[in-house]
């Protein structure tokens, strides 16, 4: 919590306070703490980790992180989030045979689905167009399984 607080405050601090928990290979509760400042405030270095992370913990800690991973690759941009799509089998797949987060993951992937609708809706380069569809088709195969 104290982290998370820090990121509100101070980015810079908190990601390097983040570093150096995540380099003492902490317990659940703070690796999610270490993973929602990336998720805030991280760069597209950060993936690896956040999906190892998704994929290790606790069902109980990893709900949110699962939802809000998808805004951090909202926030890094159409290209990663058209990329993490496309290999989520291999990536993330797993989250989906787990009771609980496969709804939390489905239910964040409707919502993916909506956002880029209405993405496509207002996008004016066919270049935005075309990625939107890419994504939206993406999202189609994966919510269809």
């Amino acid at each position: 919590t104290a982290l998370e607080l820090l990121a509100s405050v101070d980015s810079v601090e908190a990601l390097e306070r983040a570093e150096q928990i995540r380099a003492t290979q902490p317990a659940e509760r703070l690796r999610a703490g270490v993973a929602e400042v990336f998720i805030q405030l991280g760069g597209p270095e950060k993936r690896p980790y956040l999906r190892e992370t998704l994929l290790a913990l606790d069902p109980n800690w990893a709900g949110g992180l699962a939802y809000t991973y998808f805004d951090y690759l909202e926030r890094l941009g159409d290209g990663y989030v058209l990329e993490e799509l496309q290999q989520f089998e291999d990536r993330l797949g797993v989250l989906l045979e787990r009771d609980i987060m496969k709804y939390i993951v489905r239910g964040r992937l409707r919502k993916l689905r909506k956002d880029y609708e209405k993405k496509l809706e207002r996008a004016a380069a066919k270049e935005e167009q075309a990625t939107a569809e890419q994504i939206l088709l993406q999202l189609e195969q994966l919510l269809s399984r």
